[in-house]
């Protein structure tokens, strides 16, 4: 059994490593970047290392440097594992470093396998013999060039599909910036990337990311100005920069003392509608000296992909922070609205409740005087006298419904299975025991039970009765059906409907308020309170309150009931 240390920061593909070795009875050890990776070996001996050439804060490139660059470990075999279309960049690597053998990912099991018998020396390393004529050797080399530069190209592309998709369903902006430089540092195969997003000046990062560098290092890449050299030259120009030696250039400076060495320099500026926020940039190509056409057209599309992601990103994240200013500012107005609906509600029952002693008093005396003094008062006085006690009564009425509309709001619910039937039956007979009129006819329809509040809902039941018997009273045979009808599937609906005098639709929203009254007192009574309570009572039950009608053409009254 051997010890193998896997360093690759993706867990997939440590995962995968890991269950292909434990398969050959190895012992695992895992590492996600380089510097991890070196402080494992100064503390164990290994028997194998793979790893990945692309990683954050130390790559596999200076990993082996400083592995090969210590005694105790520099003859430990290493394989590099890193994607095929960094082919011709890892074979670079590879030699510079010492490495002889690279597995591309994405690789058979068994193939994987081969590579690490071989490294461990428990197999030889399998090798392909042609025994062909020297052209058709020649012919196989160019084929299988072409080959692995197809595949190269299939496996970028892959790359590139999948981080469009990556791109598009992120929604937070510093989160997609950030893995977005690390996978465009991956895909164009540099040692070093860093991406920024300017201030509101267009002076300063404001947002700044890296990849391949040291948190010292970041921390003083992302505090540079970017207005002169060839950063300025980016976003000024808003196209791209490619340069083979950055130290002959004569736009090199603007970097701070403590960016990371460059050789080789890729940048591009990020562009929107709106003009160049931006920028996107590469250095030292791994295992070559320069940067190749095909990475400049790379970084174009690249900085497109990104540009267009964090426009909609940053899109999203103001929507959503104005919807949560929104919501927070409708939360604030409700409560308030509550605070002043209580505060309301407790003054109105305040007042009617202290106003019903003196009402009852000036009713009382009123009468009073017209009893004792009726004989001495000419017919002007007594007419004054039973408009006061007339008057008293209307505003004693109008103090004990507004009570007990205000007490509806504040009684506790005591929910039960209620038939609706049962309370329809008692409610008709209550009704007629004080109503004198014999020209009513009654229809109750199939009324199904539902969960409520019996009293209160028998006091809808009443309110709604009354006022059908009262608005028919000039027909010479009045209509009153109580019946249900299919509401969606989450409610229940009732219904009372008569043919008396209607009203005009245009004043429906008025009908469930309270002291509306769409109807003169001189032509019925009441003091516009009923409805307002059976709406009250619905409304605490979850349900909904609604009326059809037309003038002269009778009216129906809806409340729905949730199941």
């Amino acid at each position: 059994m051997a010890t193998v240390l896997i360093v690759d920061d993706h867990a997939s593909n440590r995962d995968f490593l890991k269950t292909l070795l434990g398969y050959r009875g190895h012992r695992v050890v895992e590492a996600s970047d380089g510097a991890e990776a070196l402080g494992l070996v100064k503390a164990e001996r290994f028997d194998l290392v793979i790893t990945d050439i692309l990683m954050p804060t130390m790559d596999g490139y200076d990993f082996v440097r400083k592995l090969r660059a210590e005694q105790e470990t520099a003859q430990v075999p290493v394989i590099f594992n890193t994607a095929h279309f960094l082919g011709r960049e890892a074979k670079a690597v590879a030699e510079e470093c010492g490495v002889t053998q690279i597995i591309y990912k994405p690789a058979e099991p068994e193939a994987v396998l081969c590579e690490i018998d071989a490294a461990l020396g428990l197999a030889p390393k399998a090798v392909l013999v042609l025994e062909t004529a020297e052209p058709d050797r020649e012919s196989v080399r160019l084929l299988e060039e072409k080959s692995e530069e197809l595949t190269r190209v299939k496996q970028r592309l892959e790359a590139l599909i999948d981080l469009g998709q990556q791109l598009t369903a992120e929604r937070d902006p510093m989160y997609l910036l950030e893995s977005f430089c690390h996978t465009a540092r991956k895909i164009i195969g540099a040692k070093y990337a860093a991406i920024f997003v300017l201030d509101e000046e267009q002076k300063t990062p404001r947002h700044f990311f890296t990849s391949g560098m040291t948190s010292e290092a970041s921390a003083h890449v992302g505090s540079m100005p970017v207005g002169r050299g060839l950063l300025g030259f980016l976003l000024t120009d808003g196209g791209r920069v490619r340069v083979r030696d950055i130290a002959k250039h004569p736009n090199s400076v603007g970097f701070p003392a403590g960016h990371p060495g460059m050789t080789s320099f890729l940048g591009a500026a990020i562009r929107s509608s709106q003009g160049i926020y931006g920028a996107l940039y590469v250095a030292n190509k791994i295992g070559l000296e320069e940067f190749a056409d095909e990475d400049e057209k790379l970084i174009a599309t690249l900085v497109a992909q990104v540009g267009i992601a964090f426009e909609n990103a940053r899109l999203f994240e103001e929507v959503q922070r104005r919807a949560a200013e929104l919501e927070d500012r409708v939360e604030a107005r409700t409560a308030q609205l509550k605070e002043a609906n209580k505060e309301l509600e407790s003054f109105s029952y305040s007042v009617s409740h202290d106003l019903r002693a003196p009402i009852r008093h000036i009713h009382g005396f009123a009468d009073l005087l017209r009893k004792h003094a009726d004989s001495a008062l000419d017919e002007t006085s007594r007419r004054y006298a039973r408009t006061i006690t007339e008057a008293a009564k209307q505003m004693g009425c109008l103090c004990d419904d507004l009570l007990a509309f205000l007490r509806m709001g504040r009684a506790e619910l005591r929910t039960s299975v209620v038939s609706i039937d049962q309370l329809a039956r008692q409610a008709v007979a209550d009704v007629e025991s004080y109503t004198a009129r014999q020209n009513i006819t009654w229809t109750l329809g199939p009324l199904p039970d539902v969960q409520g509040d019996p009293a209160m809902l028998r006091l809808v039941l009443m309110n709604l009765l009354s006022n059908a018997v009262k608005y028919t009273r000039t027909r010479a045979e009045a209509h009153i059906e109580i019946g249900s009808t299919d509401g969606n599937k989450d409610e229940t609906v009732f219904f009372v409907r008569d043919n008396g005098v209607g009203f005009d639709m245009q004043y429906v929203d008025k009908l469930f308020g309270v002291f509306q009254r769409l109807h003169g007192a001189d032509e019925f009574e009441g003091t516009g309170i009923g409805l307002a309570n059976v709406r009250r009572i619905v409304d605490r039950h979850g349900g909904r309150t609604w009326a059809k009608g037309a003038v002269d053409g009778g009216a129906t009254f809806y409340f729905s009931l949730p199941q």
